[in-house]
């Protein structure tokens, strides 16, 4: 699948230094939930957004490569109009693999689609619309591999929270969406292994993070 774009917008995707060498070191799983006027993305590591005072995902980027001979996702970014989260994955200092990020300021992100197989995330894009308006914009992506199976969780009003569930790589991602009064939770997207790990974000900053745990990790905006 393509690179959609409306013009003067463009995607750069650079190359890194190092990519993770083996299964264990990949991203796995992915989870998001979307929400009406917020965002929520629930995974095993948590990110939970303050979207009553109006923060929301703006950025995507992060590293994908080869992991038995196909494109799966390294590691993942969020960045929201408030502050960054993540990274989510292999440690981007060891990573051999390509870059991707989505375009700067451009919008808020109100919904991902992507590939995914029984046990990794291979590919992931987002759903960009302007914000503080209910029509979707444009979408952008998705990086990583093209060869699994497609999923698409559609556009939403908001992103409430992101579950992920990571190893060295992402094994899957789940998001649960906001849609005016509705929430729409979304589906897990990849494989059911990593270690379970929870970090927790609320309100403006981050007030707590768990040590790593042999748990899920969620990841709640």
């Amino acid at each position: 699948m393509g690179i959609h774009l409306v013009p003067s917008h463009t995607v750069e995707l650079r190359e890194a230094k190092n990519t993770p060498s083996s299964p264990s070191e990949r991203i796995l799983n992915l989870f998001l939930i979307y929400i009406p006027s917020g965002m929520l993305v629930h995974l095993e590591t948590k990110i939970e957004l303050d979207y009553t005072n109006g923060e929301y995902i703006s950025m995507l980027s992060g590293y994908y490569g080869k992991v038995e001979d196909v494109n799966v996702i390294i590691s993942l970014r969020f960045q929201s109009n408030f502050r960054p989260y993540g990274p989510f994955g292999e440690d981007e200092t060891r990573i051999n693999g390509t870059f991707f990020r989505t375009p700067w300021n451009i919008g808020m992100i109100n919904g991902f689609y992507g590939r995914s197989g029984r046990r990794f995330l291979n590919a992931i894009g987002a759903h960009f619309a302007p914000v503080y308006h209910k029509l979707p914009l444009k979408a952008i992506g998705p990086f990583g591999d093209d060869s699994r199976h497609q999923w698409d969780d559609g556009k939403h009003t908001g992103i409430r929270q992101i579950n992920l569930r990571i190893g060295c790589v992402l094994d899957s991602i789940k998001f649960i969406y906001g849609d005016n009064e509705n929430v729409a939770e979304g589906s897990y997207h990849g494989g059911d292994g990593g270690i379970p790990r929870d970090r927790w974000f609320r309100g403006p900053a981050a007030v707590a993070m768990s040590n790593f745990v042999p748990k899920r990790l969620a990841v709640f905006i």
